[in-house]
């Protein structure tokens, strides 16, 4: 039996990391930088110094006083610095990821540690043009306009933010 995480920088996901090291293996990893959802799980759970230590064992090369910006909510684009992948990366039995270019970075960064490039989703069966028309036209598409399928809620979590009907953009969910 094997325990499949899905680990990203959404709040939902925030429960797995007490599980990670307990229970390991294959961890799905959605964002190549978890150092957001880590340091908000901490932090809003008045955690600093945890995170303090976290942070210091995950990046035992950064300057400690970094945590400091982001214990006083100052983290922004300071979190893709580092990426707080150690704690995870160690305690799979398996990482996959769905970017072969991701999956050869963390590869580098985790030698030892078994990465797999998974791909997400399907190609597209038919690449007939008169059919690529007539849904385009079902759906009520524009040419030229770019078509975006989401399978799920559109959340702030994953940071897909919902389209307005004046754009040209449209986005239809199951």
């Amino acid at each position: 039996d094997l325990v499949v995480y899905q680990l990203g920088n959404s709040p939902a996901h925030d429960y797995i990391w007490a599980y990670l090291a307990r229970y390991p293996g294959l961890v799905v990893v959605h964002d190549p930088t978890l150092h957001h959802a880590r340091a908000r799980q901490l932090l809003s759970a008045g955690r600093a110094a945890d995170y303090r230590l976290e942070f210091q064992y995950d990046h035992p090369d950064a300057p400690p006083e970094f945590v400091d910006y982001v214990i006083e909510g100052l983290g922004g684009a300071i979190y893709y610095f580092y990426s707080m992948l150690r704690v995870p990366m160690q305690a799979a039995r398996l990482v996959a990821v769905h970017n072969p270019r991701v999956a050869a970075d963390l590869r580098e960064a985790f030698p030892g540690v078994a990465v797999e490039a998974i791909h997400l989703g399907k190609p597209p069966l038919d690449t007939n043009a008169a059919l690529r028309a007539r849904v385009r036209a079902t759906m009520g598409v524009p040419d030229g306009c770019m078509l975006y399928a989401a399978f799920g809620k559109i959340t702030e979590a994953k940071r897909i933010g919902p389209i307005d009907g004046t754009s040209c953009f449209r986005i239809f969910l199951r």
